[in-house]
């Protein structure tokens, strides 16, 4: 009778362990938004609030814009998972930052870039500022329905690649965008392993990074 439980129970725990094992052999990759705020009036760009520059895209623009979210699933060999956003770039200090966890360890490169042409790549956690533009630049482009806002539309990319020859399973990916503070920058970027400036001041068609 004991020999027949004992079967019994290895024969469920078995069964159990192949269920676990498909549905996290079909866990697809996906990116979830958490939170995001989006505002309206351009705080940096208006002098006269009775009539004040206005986002009328979906871009992220304002001082006070913010972001937040997940992706989670597997990732298959040699694979890359990514999730962008568009920003109109002034001289707005956004922060903008990224964490990778994985339940073992991996061979990944997990990299933040911006169509700059700057990449910053972590190992598991690091955060950038910028790009920061000067306003008194001719380089700025109008933006349009925006009642006289300028800017340089930039995209922000945040990217995963599986450099093993095996799948990468239950792999978490987080991102966030706020206005960068040095107290949002200790909370966020502790130790963060890449960390600096994509500062354009001196040249809105040229940004290079700097440390923080």
């Amino acid at each position: 009778m004991r020999l027949l439980l004992a079967a019994l129970v290895l024969g469920v725990l078995s069964a159990q362990s192949s269920i676990a094992l498909a549905a996290s052999a079909g866990k697809e990759f996906r990116w979830q938004v958490m939170s995001a705020a989006r505002d309206r009036v351009i705080e940096t760009q208006t002098v006269d609030y009775g009539n004040p520059v206005v986002n009328s895209t979906e871009c992220i623009w304002d001082i006070d814009d913010n972001l937040s979210f997940v992706g989670t699933g597997n990732i298959g060999p040699r694979q890359t998972v990514s999730f962008e956003r568009c920003l109109i770039a002034d001289n707005a200090y956004h922060l903008w930052g990224m964490a990778v966890g994985t339940p073992r360890r991996a061979d990944y490169r997990a990299t933040l870039s911006f169509s700059t042409g700057h990449t910053i790549e972590l190992s598991n956690r690091g955060c950038m500022v910028g790009p920061i533009y000067d306003l008194v630049f001719s380089g700025l482009q109008p933006i349009p329905d925006s009642n006289g806002g300028v800017g340089k539309l930039v995209t922000v990319t945040w990217s995963i690649t599986n450099l093993n020859k095996q799948t990468l399973h239950n792999v978490m990916v987080s991102g966030k965008l706020y206005f960068s503070t040095a107290e949002v920058i200790q909370t966020w970027c502790p130790g963060a392993s890449t960390s600096g400036d994509l500062d354009c001041v001196y040249d809105p068609n040229v940004c290079w990074a700097t440390d923080m």
